[in-house]
């Protein structure tokens, strides 16, 4: 039969603490076999090289198995460091001493955090294949952080398709840096979701460590604004027949909403885009027709009140 209290879980503080006013705070518990008369439980605050506090407080009795928690006065940290908090129970007699003393090191005032915040490549609209994901990286703590990766990872929700990670040097507080991976050749069309993650072992807060955008990999579309266009007029398609892809040329002479909608000889809509409101100029929209067969199509242009219907045909 023993005599045994301990120290058994400590409430505060936690693992990360800003640099405010700290009441520490622990569970004490009977582990023995007899009834416990009151004792007193020290709390010991230092840093790396000093001591900073010393307090004790008094445990009321306590029965076999009982708990009890314990505040104790306020502690103010001078400055930003990682503080040791020790709690020990002082039971004048104690049969099992090696379980008296409980501590944590948190950071306190300190913050190690980087994250992804930008996603510069892709948009949600992939204009070019292949292309190069890239992301801004930002060390938004109050610590230099070290050297970390940052992840790039791009699949459909189901299907895996592309993983690659880059190194980045470490990055003081406030600092950023823009990770470019190697290029991503997407073979199909559809949407594509890149997750970008940066991965330092030391961050206090990986709840923020990741970023995603979900881009659709279909036609594209380049444009020279600024041209003086007087009439509307589809150039195109070219060419024609196409194997795979063909282009039209589209001249807007007012800005207008885009959009083509292709259709098979019996009427049935089969694809359609979607461009968006384009300025005044010259268009080039690419289309890939890789997941149809081969046959003869309608293709219907739609700018505002202008509209254009051409055939073409796919030979594959």
């Amino acid at each position: 039969q023993l005599h045994d209290v301990a120290p058994v879980l400590i409430t505060c503080p936690e693992a990360v603490v800003p640099l405010v006013a700290i009441t520490p705070a622990v569970i004490v518990e009977n582990l023995g076999d007899f009834f416990e008369n009151a004792f007193y439980v020290t709390c010991v605050i230092t840093d790396s090289v000093t001591s900073h506090y010393d307090e004790h407080v008094i445990c009321p009795p306590l029965g076999v198995g009982d708990q009890f928690e314990l505040d104790f006065p306020g502690f103010t940290p001078p400055f930003p460091a990682h503080y040791t908090f020790t709690f020990t129970t002082m039971l004048g007699i104690d049969n099992v001493p090696q379980n008296d003393t409980l501590f944590i090191t948190p950071a306190v005032g300190i913050i190690c955090d980087v994250a992804p915040i930008l996603v510069i490549e892709p948009s949600n609209l992939l204009t070019s294949n292949p292309f190069q994901p890239s992301v801004v990286v930002s060390n938004i703590g109050t610590l230099p952080s070290d050297g970390f990766y940052t992840c790039c990872q791009v699949d459909s929700g189901s299907t895996f398709y592309y993983y690659m990670q880059t190194w980045v040097q470490s990055l003081n507080p406030g600092e950023n840096d823009t990770v470019t991976f190697q290029s991503v050749v997407l073979a199909e069309y559809g949407w594509y979701r890149f997750l970008f993650v940066t991965n330092c072992l030391l961050d206090d807060f990986p709840e923020n460590d990741s970023l995603e955008i979900w881009a659709e990999h279909s036609s594209s579309i380049s444009s020279k604004g600024g041209y003086q266009v007087s009439d509307f007029c589809v150039e195109g398609c070219f060419p024609n027949p196409f194997n795979a892809q063909t282009s039209f040329e589209i001249h807007l002479p007012g800005q207008a909403a885009t959009s083509l909608n292709l259709f098979a000889l019996d009427g049935r809509k089969i694809s359609s885009m979607d461009f968006g409101l384009l300025v005044p100029g010259i268009h080039r929209i690419t289309f890939n027709a890789v997941d149809l067969p081969s046959g003869i199509y309608i293709a219907h242009i739609t700018a505002g009140a202008w509209q254009k219907s051409q055939k073409i045909v796919l030979l594959k």
